[in-house]
């Protein structure tokens, strides 16, 4: 019975020493396991990464390559406007007359619009004709010698001081 325990003894001291030796190649094979299992994930992030730049990449140039073909027709049909002579012209002469009319006159003096400008006002003419030192002409149809009434108090000419109603004063 004894030998046959240390029989049995020894057969689990065995099975240890062996689970031991194992052991650590299980534990190396889970990290590695885990470390494979990480650089995929990183590996189909960056490889998503990668899609979205070149679709981006795409689009731009998709854009690019219609705004060239724009610039290209602006250019066609500018240098074909140009060569024509004939048709180009006449639409960019039928713009202008649409856009540009003649500028109204208008008299600074008189204060009226289409009549006359302002350089060529008879009013103008009027006071020019006169010598610079003098007064313009008055508009009073009377004599020159003939003395008008003045009120002083509501500063008129018609009537005389003394004759003033002074429910008329200001």
């Amino acid at each position: 019975m004894l030998s046959e325990k240390d029989q049995e003894l020894q057969r689990l001291r065995n099975e240890i020493r062996e689970e031991q030796t194992q052991s650590p190649q299980i534990d190396e094979e889970n990290t590695a396991s885990e470390s494979l299992q990480r650089l995929r994930e990183e590996k189909e992030f960056a490889e998503g990464q990668i899609n979205f730049l070149n679709s981006v990449i795409v689009d731009l140039q998709r854009k690019n390559e219609e705004l060239k073909l724009k610039l290209k027709k602006m250019v066609l049909s500018e240098w074909n406007d140009e060569e024509n002579n004939g048709l180009g012209e006449v639409k960019k002469k039928k713009k202008k007359k649409k856009k540009e009319s003649p500028p109204r006159v208008f008299c600074d003096i008189c204060d009226c619009f289409d009549l006359h400008d302002t350089e060529d006002c008879p009013t103008q003419t009027q006071q020019q004709q006169q010598s610079p030192g003098s007064p313009p002409h008055s508009v009073n149809h009377g004599k020159r010698s003939e003395e008008r009434p003045y009120c002083e108090v509501c500063e008129a000419f018609g009537h005389a001081t003394d004759s003033c109603n002074e429910d008329q004063t200001f």
